[in-house]
């Protein structure tokens, strides 16, 4: 792994950024200022991934002395789509970070009317422990994506806050849902995505849903092969590699991209879901090179800086890549390969995400979170039916597949 800092305000940084505006629009340039410092990592197990990462705070609360830079990062086959990539994770993140005038109404819960989906995911959440119903709480305004009729969700679920008030999803990422796009419309269907890819990883992952193989000679199963062909670069990284089909019951492909050391050791797990089959595998084998890279980052920040230099993502990386991978019954396909339609061009209008969750009777709503320093649209999208990853709630959806497998136990580690 070789890493390299792209100095702020050098000649290098400036043509990057040309370039990347060249590619992805002019907001690319309006971002810049977001990040603190970037830096260019290279994988020695995926040579052609480009990676860039770095540090972001937020220009408009620059004033706020006490709020932590956060860490972001992109990829992709060129350096510009990379940077680009990173840049949107920075307005999306920083996007969160609570400003004046987000809270629309502070009030206990019994005193809101709610939709009944959002209201069944306050239920888990304050499960119990009810004396928390009648705690203050900190309302943000949310819209339903149908109807646009607007509603109120707890600003816990969708604000980077300092002082947390009563309704915090136990162990959910605040980052799942919210995504950035040129248009509310992009933004949110790449939140929706998120979410639809958690819960099918947590129904395959922690309920035992089986994975399939991919469909030999399928579109899919090509583009994965010369894509990986373009991210190895011949390099005989000692890693084997597999794509497996995750998708639950929902229209949505949903692909999990996963490799191992010779050894049969060095776990790593990719995920995405997208609207066709082969953007999904594709796009699950580039997230897998990813979690190869922080792999080798965290086994290098142990070796040379100790075990107190690592955080909690490294350690899961680490504790992850000691489990030998025949003991992981979901690494296992176990059902016959599913068909994706269409199979070549034109939409599948089953595969776009308001549409799979409504026809499976699962409301959406979001959150604005445009923000004035980024022409980018930022949303939150809330789903309360899928089942979060991570998070320490089960919901009906994962509750009904463990019951279907037979209440197995899950796997002993997590894949994120």
């Amino acid at each position: 792994m070789r890493i390299l800092e792209l100095r702020k305000g050098s000649a290098e940084e400036a043509e990057l950024l040309e370039a990347a505006a060249a590619a992805h629009g002019d907001w690319v340039l309006a971002a810049a200022p977001v990040m603190t410092c970037l830096w260019l990592m290279r994988s020695e197990w995926a040579p052609g991934l480009r990676y860039i990462g770095g540090l972001a705070a937020a220009p408009d609360l620059a004033h706020k002395s006490d709020l932590p830079p956060l860490s972001v990062g992109g990829a992709g086959l060129r350096l510009e789509d990379a940077l680009a990539a990173c840049l949107a994770e920075a307005i999306e993140r920083t996007a969160q970070i609570e400003r004046d005038g987000d809270i629309a109404l502070t009030a206990p819960l019994g005193s809101v009317s709610l939709p009944d989906q959002i209201a069944g995911l306050m239920d888990l959440v304050i499960a119990g422990d009810p004396a928390r119903a009648d705690e203050p709480i900190d309302w943000v305004r949310a819209r339903d994506m149908t109807t646009s009729a607007g509603i109120l969700v707890p600003a816990d679920w969708c604000l980077r806050r300092q002082n947390a008030t009563a309704l915090a999803i136990p162990g959910a990422a605040l980052s799942t849902g919210c995504a950035a796009g040129p248009t509310a419309e992009d933004a949110y269907t790449r939140g929706l995505l998120e979410l639809i890819e958690r819960d099918a990883a947590s129904l395959w992952w922690l309920g035992g849903q089986p994975a399939a193989a991919l469909v030999p000679g399928s579109i899919e199963a090509a583009a994965t092969a010369r894509l990986s062909a373009e991210l190895r670069q011949g390099e005989d990284t000692g890693r084997a590699m597999r794509i497996l089909d995750i998708s639950s019951d929902l229209a949505i492909p949903v692909m999990a991209a996963v490799s191992q050391n010779s050894g049969g050791t060095g776990l790593a797990i990719g995920l995405a879901a997208r609207q066709s089959a082969a953007r999904a595998a594709s796009s699950a084998l580039v997230e897998l090179c990813q979690m190869e890279l922080a792999l080798q980052l965290a086994r290098g920040k142990l070796e040379q800086l100790g075990n107190a230099a690592l955080t909690d993502v490294d350690r899961r990386h680490l504790e992850r890549a000691t489990v030998p991978v025949a003991d992981l019954v979901p690494l296992a396909p176990a059902s016959a390969p599913r068909r994706h339609g269409p199979p070549a061009g034109g939409a599948n209008p089953a595969c776009q995400p308001p549409t799979a969750l409504t026809e499976n009777d699962i409301h959406t709503w979001y959150v604005d979170l445009t923000r004035p320093v980024s022409s980018l649209r930022v949303v939150k999208t809330i789903a309360p039916r899928l089942q979060p990853m991570p998070g320490d709630l089960v919901t009906a959806r994962l509750s009904a597949v463990q019951k279907a497998r037979g209440h197995r136990l899950p796997p002993p580690v997590m894949i994120m």
